[in-house]
């Protein structure tokens, strides 16, 4: 279980939120709403640790996540705006460098197989850097469908994505939490799955 309790933020003397609390729990989807500029992305990396909130804290299992960072690094999957993709390698290089850091089995044939499921295997071997950017952006989704991780927290997953690729990403997040994993997604589109609304003014 994950639980953040009054979180407070600011970003350049701005108040982007106050006593913000929130709990997610195994099966579960959390959708993080608000205009652009609500503190949706500057949440989810408080969340993910890569951030310090200005009051407040996050738990993972009841601890706080500074006292068992390696431990919730081992679960958690993160996507942000940026793909975290190199450019200079092929889809299918990106995928086995991830797969290989996170220790898999047998990554070439898990990466295949995850970039088949998002319609890119036929650019498996294509330098990154010449891809389009909706291309770019289901190489780093394509993480998703190997990964064991129990808790994902994903920036505007849907983003540069065709119809196709989202109908296949909501597969992949309604597969993981019937596998008793935790989705936390900001977004503006409406994501056909049972979900807790956080909403930021």
């Amino acid at each position: 279980m994950l639980s953040a309790f009054h979180l407070t933020s600011h970003r350049d003397l701005r108040l982007l939120f106050k006593d913000l609390s929130l709990e997610i729990s195994p099966t579960e989807v959390l959708q993080v709403q608000g205009k652009n500029g609500s503190g949706k992305s500057t949440l989810l990396r408080i969340l993910c640790g890569l951030r310090e909130p200005d009051e407040g804290g996050v738990y993972w299992q009841d601890q706080a996540i500074q006292k068992c960072r390696a431990q919730y690094f081992k679960e958690l999957t993160y996507i942000g705006h940026s793909n975290a993709i190199r450019y200079g390698l092929s889809p299918i290089e990106n995928l086995t460098l991830f797969a290989k850091l996170e220790g898999r089995a047998n990554p070439p044939a898990e990466c295949e197989e995850a970039l088949d499921y998002f319609g890119l295997k036929p650019f498996k071997n294509t330098l990154c850097k010449d891809l389009s950017l909706g291309q770019r952006r289901k190489v780093a989704l394509a993480r998703l469908v190997y990964a064991k991780t129990s808790l994902w927290i994903l920036d505007e997953p849907f983003s540069g994505c065709d119809a196709f690729s989202r109908e296949q990403l909501q597969k992949q997040i309604q597969k993981h939490t019937e596998d008793q994993g935790m989705v936390i997604l900001s977004t503006h589109h409406s994501v056909d799955l049972p979900a807790k609304t956080l909403c930021l003014s």
